[in-house]
């Protein structure tokens, strides 16, 4: 199976979590021959006042993990596709071909570590638990995608504390869409320029350049393009990230704002 391992922060109910999964198989899954869910509840020892993992207790999750995955995946034949903390609990979650001796291999695995456990079993031969509870929302994907945008500028010497206008793209279907989706962002601020991609696959072939002067940092940036996901859902549109210039400490921004707009 492909791998695309990243997190993103959530709430259960209304508990804080934090969801670290295998996002890069849809289009492989649902396979066929691992049909059931094994789930595996193991409660932490320290966990912080809002339910997440502790830095105290770091070290023994990351052996509990070593011990734990791996003789799931080899003995049943199983697929790990998320880890989710959340309400004192560090949870895992398998797919396979069924659910034998589960409790027995799990307790080998933690008990010598002294971590309690629960665990549970359903069929799932659509994968929908993974495709409906751990797959990462739209907004999801745009914070973990700005997350490697940002990587992307600290590693190259990027100054984040210095705001510097920051574009986006934006896809229509009609030019009705593109045309009120421009109107409400220029009363935001944005400045913006229709463009018409070559070889824009269908739907949606129409194309908006939306820009202005922002803050990069997290999570800044996530505020920004929430605001613009939103408004890209009222036109029936798809927004499409952004990018920016990079800011080294002492650099000043280039006049990169679009002469058309």
């Amino acid at each position: 199976m492909p791998e695309q391992w990243d997190f993103y922060m959530t709430r259960i109910g209304e508990k804080p979590a934090s969801v670290f999964g295998n996002f890069g198989l849809p289009g492989e899954a649902p396979k066929k021959d691992k049909p059931t869910l094994l789930q595996i509840y193991v409660h932490m020892k320290s966990p912080r006042d809002d339910g997440l993992s502790s830095k105290e207790e770091a070290d023994d999750l990351w052996k509990l993990e070593d011990a734990l995955v791996p003789v799931i995946q080899e003995q049943l034949a199983a697929e790990l596709v998320a880890r989710v903390t959340t309400d004192g609990r560090r949870d895992f979650f398998f797919y396979a071909p069924g659910d034998q001796l589960l409790d027995v291999t799990v307790a080998a695995a933690l008990v010598p570590l002294d971590y309690s456990f629960d665990t549970d079993t359903r069929p799932d031969p659509d994968w929908r638990f993974y495709f409906d509870v751990i797959y990462p929302s739209e907004v999801d994907w745009n914070v973990m995608l700005n997350r490697r945008v940002i990587k992307n500028l600290t590693d190259n010497g990027d100054d984040l504390s210095r705001p510097r206008r920051v574009h986006h793209y934006v896809y229509f279907s009609s030019p009705a869409d593109r045309t009120g989706f421009a109107a409400a962002a220029n009363q935001r601020g944005f400045g913006t320029r229709p463009f018409d991609p070559p070889n824009a696959p269908a739907p949606r072939a129409l194309g908006l350049h939306v820009h202005r002067v922002d803050p990069v940092h997290q999570p800044a940036i996530d505020d920004v393009c929430y605001d613009l996901i939103t408004l890209a859902r009222e036109h029936n549109a798809e927004y499409d990230g952004w990018e920016t210039q990079i800011l080294k400490p002492g650099q000043s921004p280039t006049d990169d704002a679009p002469k058309d707009s």
